[in-house]
């Protein structure tokens, strides 16, 4: 508070002039008269002096004058909040609406895999069913190639991603692919979640099968026996690499990974990759490669032209 006055039109003339000289204030009704505010601190002893001043001679035209100055630093003020309140994101308000909005593609994304896995008894051996047969990339592990695709049955481009090994291959699978999906879902919407699962799938199952055909590295690739490739997991290093690039370069859209989920599958992924492992290791690496570059590559290519600009 810097003073107090009994008359309302002098009160309001000084706070315009305070305004006018870049004093921010406020002219309130109070119980003793109007009272000035100063909004910051730092401005006080300004005030200080320009009441001294004001007291003196309080009919100075330069206090008459003030009027209209204050009325255009008003504007800007008012114009500064608006502002401010556009960019403004009420963080925990923002999550909450997130959470609670539905993610149909990830649970459909689930619920196809789980029933898969319940007619394929989620395991493939020699005894393959028939379910799996017209989903895999191939119809027989004994003649790989692209005979099918090519004749029209394209599904197979992307379906090799339901089948799984086993109940651990498909748990693991599902949990990243539950909590990765839902943010992409959530934050970017489901068509965008279903591309970026397509593309995923169908580049990363058509170079594994590639290097399934005998474009393995000895000592580097390895893959699982019969020349049949199958499971979520190329997908979700789609999602993880999406993820973690909107995290690093689009924090605004509520997306990340923990540095330590980050660390755990880079080193699983080059440790898989060491040969250790008999998985799809280019499924693996060329999904994280489609994801990074479907993450970082659109946030680039708007900085670029925010430049343009």
């Amino acid at each position: 508070m810097l003073t107090v006055m009994d008359d309302e039109q002098r009160a309001r003339r000084f706070g315009d002039y305070l305004l006018s000289v870049d004093v921010d204030n406020h002219v309130e009704p109070g119980p003793g008269g109007w009272t000035i505010w100063v909004v910051d601190d730092d401005t006080m002893d300004r005030a200080r002096d320009e009441l001294r001043t004001f007291e003196q001679n309080p009919n100075h035209p330069r206090y008459q004058l003030a009027h209209r100055p204050a009325q255009a630093a008003r504007v800007q003020q008012q114009h500064r909040k608006q502002r401010l309140a556009a960019n403004y994101i009420d963080v925990r308000t923002s999550w909450q609406r997130m959470r609670s909005q539905p993610v149909p593609v990830t649970i459909a994304l689930v619920a196809l895999s789980i029933l898969v896995a319940l007619l394929t008894n989620a395991m493939m051996s020699d005894q393959t069913p028939v379910v799996a047969q017209w989903l895999r990339y191939s119809p027989s592990p004994q003649r790989l190639g692209f005979d099918a695709i090519l004749s029209g049955q394209v599904w197979r481009l992307v379906t090799p991603i339901f089948v799984h090994f086993g109940l651990i291959h498909l748990f693991f699978n599902m949990m990243w692919l539950a909590g990765l999906g839902a943010q992409i879902e959530r934050s970017r919407g489901s068509w965008r979640l279903a591309v970026l699962v397509l593309v995923s799938a169908a580049v990363s199952n058509t170079l594994e099968h590639l290097f399934e055909l005998g474009l393995d590295v000895p000592g580097v690739f390895r893959f699982a026996p019969g020349g049949f490739a199958a499971g979520m997991s190329g997908v979700v290093y789609a999602l993880f690499g999406f993820v973690w690039m909107r995290g690093r370069y689009a924090p605004q859209q509520r997306m990340g990974v923990q540095r330590e989920v980050v660390m755990i599958l880079l080193i699983w992924l080059v440790v898989c990759m060491m040969g250790w492992m008999p998985i799809a290791n280019v499924a693996h690496l060329s999904g994280l490669i489609v994801g990074m570059l479907a993450g970082w590559l659109p946030v680039k290519l708007g900085a670029l032209r925010q430049r343009g600009r």
